[in-house]
């Protein structure tokens, strides 16, 4: 994860602004098609300290997606996170290997202990992912789903 951008601080609001975020996400899986994946970013971000809020706004374009999040946090101390997530498009073949899966599990997947989750139950999250089109496994779907996330 790289960053970069010149905040500014006004000491009055007690308020920190990233105008123009720049950052970019790598991704190395050897599990993926391409051995890295490079997601850049760009977009606004704000910290209010005396609201005790923060709000960022971001915007990716790779390979042929492109996609808009918004992300709010309100009240640290017991946060409540609101969120949207908009997909153009994703071509999912793009990124996994087609490769044959065994059907019965190696010894060191049988000895995985199951994820712990039980934090996201104190979260208070509410938001919406969109996706317009999506391909996998050379199916292309263009139903525009879409996922709405409450939880509280």
């Amino acid at each position: 994860f790289n960053l970069s951008t010149s905040p500014t601080w006004r000491n009055v609001e007690q308020e920190l602004t990233l105008a123009q975020l720049q950052a970019e996400i790598l991704i190395k899986d050897p599990q993926l098609m391409q051995k890295e994946i490079r997601v850049p970013l760009k977009g606004e971000a704000s910290l209010k300290l005396g609201e005790k809020q923060f709000r960022t706004a971001i915007q990716t374009q790779f390979d042929e997606s492109k996609a808009n999040i918004t992300l709010g946090l309100k009240n640290f101390s017991n946060p409540l996170i609101d969120f949207k997530i908009d997909i153009d498009q994703f071509n999912l073949d793009r990124y996994v290997k087609n490769e044959v899966q065994e059907d019965h599990p190696s010894n060191a997947e049988q000895t995985k202990s199951p994820l712990n989750l039980k934090w996201i139950e104190a979260l208070q999250v509410r938001g919406n992912i969109a996706l317009h089109r999506l391909q996998v496994k050379n199916l292309k779907m263009s139903v525009g789903l879409l996922w709405q996330v409450l939880t509280f």
